[in-house]
């Protein structure tokens, strides 16, 4: 099970993905939507969390169409609410919400 942890380091928002043994920075995916070059943020409504719900959905599901499609309300309803400084979300969580906020998805 995936698990996305999130903390800022000198001023930077580094977000990990730990799946099992591996781990790795969890990465921008710029080419498949550009809502912020510059980076991931949390913590509120904005283009750095649109590219933090877009990433981990495209990097848990690794379907783009369906990334896109629920990103914004993952960004307002899970995102936003993160802790500024540091957060963690498993995959079980990510899921139980889409389920819950979706009845007719495939998660």
């Amino acid at each position: 099970m995936k698990k996305y942890t999130g903390k800022r380091i000198n001023g930077e928002c580094i977000v990990e993905v730990t799946d099992h043994d591996t781990h790795k920075i969890l990465p921008l995916y710029i080419e498949l939507m550009a809502s912020s070059p510059t980076g991931f943020e949390w913590g509120y409504g904005g283009s750095g969390p649109a590219q933090l719900a877009f990433a981990i959905l495209m990097d848990l599901f690794q379907e783009q169409e369906k990334a896109w499609m629920y990103h914004q309300d993952f960004k307002w309803d899970v995102i936003a609410k993160l802790n500024l400084q540091q957060w963690e979300i498993s995959e079980d969580d990510i899921k139980g919400y889409l389920r819950k906020k979706y009845t007719k998805g495939d998660f």
